[in-house]
């Protein structure tokens, strides 16, 4: 998402779990919840000559495993 600061995709991170979350589908094969949720994993970065995109991809996809291992349905923010 050009031109988004780290609160601006935390607030799209937030709406996004919280509309999946009161679509109330039904999860019956799941052990987390009776209902579909999402975790997100949300990082953000200004592209400077010296970093590498794949950078952002790392660091959301930690953000996303510390969302799922601190219990899920929800979204956390890479540091």
């Amino acid at each position: 998402m050009p031109d988004t600061d780290a609160a601006g995709a935390a607030n799209i991170a937030a709406s996004l779990r919280e509309n999946v979350d009161t679509m109330n589908l039904p999860h019956t094969h799941s052990d987390t919840a009776d209902h579909v949720t999402i975790s997100l994993g949300v990082a953000t970065m200004v592209p400077v000559a010296d970093r590498k995109p794949e950078e952002l991809i790392v660091k959301s996809d930690e953000a996303l495993y510390h969302a799922k291992k601190t219990g899920r349905n929800r979204f956390c923010t890479a540091v």
